[in-house]
């Protein structure tokens, strides 16, 4: 151990910086070796003498300027936690400091680099702003005042963003008010950013959702009134568009019938619905369990009404969900193609609005079931891939006339 330490100290004092673990050093010369290490972009080892000034002797001109080096030796190194620290310690005990200005911004700076992407909570953007707009407010002729124009405009984009987005996932929930709040607070409150224009046309899509057509007029000319500059003639038409396109959509949505007998429905189940829901943008999905399967004749299964009443409790809460209980009331055998002439019936849905969905190992029969081309004439087959399947052995019209969805593989029965 003697010859270790006998080592380090001839290595430390032929390269002219000082030890550092000797306690003898002034601090000075700590700090002149600091400043050499943080000139070298060695940041690391400048924190380090820094660290130790600023530990013994505080109160000192020089603990105050090493706290600044310190701070920012930490900056440089992006290690913005520690950096964030050390510069709040130096504005809160030295307001009078040369370096206050800027270790201001350097605050400023790091809440920025800490401040989290648009989908994460935003409070930490919040208070960047804050910090920011402080600084300009003291510091009005900073040489840093249009690079802290250029964070605040950023970070009020983010906190739009992070609106925009808040409001199309209660879209997706059906919450239409909940949307509507969302997208107003980014039109009060972020009425300079980018998505300004598209916040108030989803607004007037979510009351046009409601079926409150003429409110959704109504917002539009009092943004016409209002809002000039928004409401150009492109606007106002695509605005138009978008009500009258909704309204109708609402009776005609692109529904996804998912059929089997669900005995039980699991978390497969629930999981490729809501994904397929997603990945292929329809407005409903309907599970349609079978009161018996022609395939499964002869296997036994739960009575009809229990795996109703269990497919009920699985999708509790999700708007997004039908169940329908035409094929258990019918009490017969189930076939597809008299189940999809009555949604389409009853639904009054044209064949582009209308999907059946299947596993891939449904599809390799899907050539024996009752009058498959009618089917195939009738509604859209989408089908969820099995993990391993290949499509050999299923005739190339069945091929020429389904389509694949672009999903995860889950294991689903």
């Amino acid at each position: 151990m003697r010859i270790i330490l006998i080592c380090i100290s001839i290595i430390i004092s032929s390269g002219g910086i000082s030890n550092p673990f000797d306690d003898n050093i002034p601090y000075n010369t700590r700090f002149d070796d600091g400043l050499a290490f943080f000139e070298e972009e060695k940041y690391v080892k400048a924190s380090q003498q820094f660290n130790i000034i600023v530990d013994r002797a505080s109160h000192t001109d020089l603990g105050d300027d090493a706290l600044f080096f310190l701070a920012e030796s930490y900056f440089l190194n992006k290690d913005y936690d520690l950096a964030l620290v050390e510069f709040e310690k130096l504005v809160s005990r030295m307001g009078f400091s040369p370096y206050i200005e800027k270790s201001r911004w350097r605050i400023c700076e790091t809440l920025m680099l800490l401040s989290p992407n648009f989908y994460h909570d935003q409070e930490s953007s919040k208070k960047a702003i804050a910090q920011i707009q402080d600084f300009l407010d003291d510091f009005p002729n900073s040489e840093y005042s249009k690079d802290a124009d250029k964070l605040i405009n950023e970070l009020r984009t983010r906190l739009a963003e992070k609106n925009m987005e808040t409001g199309k996932l209660y879209v997706k929930l059906k919450a239409y008010d909940s949307a509507i709040v969302s997208y107003k607070i980014v039109v009060n409150e972020f009425y300079d950013t980018k998505f300004f224009n598209d916040a108030n046309m989803e607004i007037i899509r979510c009351l046009a959702l409601q079926k409150k057509s003429d409110e959704a007029k109504q917002y539009l000319t009092d943004l016409e009134i209002n809002e000039k500059s928004v409401v150009t003639d492109s606007f106002k038409e695509q605005a138009l568009s978008v009500i009258k396109i909704t309204l109708k959509k609402g009776y005609n949505m692109k529904t996804c019938i998912f059929g089997g007998t669900f005995d039980p429905p699991h978390i497969g189940h629930l999981l490729i619905a809501q994904t397929i829901i997603e990945s292929e943008d329809f407005d409903r999905l309907i599970f349609l369990p079978a009161y018996l399967s022609p395939v499964k004749q002869g296997r036994e299964m739960s009575a009809p009404e229990k795996r109703l009443k269990m497919l009920d409790m699985a999708l509790l809460n999700n708007d997004n969900f039908e169940i329908s209980d035409f094929e258990i009331k019918k009490g017969d055998i189930s076939y597809t193609i008299d189940s999809i002439k009555y949604f389409r019936d009853k639904l009054n849905i044209e064949k582009k609005d209308l999907y059946f969905l299947m596993g891939s190992d449904t599809l390799m029969d899907f050539h024996n079931w009752k009058n498959p081309k009618e089917i195939l004439d009738l509604c859209n087959i989408i089908v969820a891939t099995r993990p391993g399947f290949t499509p050999s052995n299923i005739p190339q019209w069945v091929l020429d006339r389904v389509h694949f969805a672009n999903i995860p593989q889950f294991e689903i029965s």
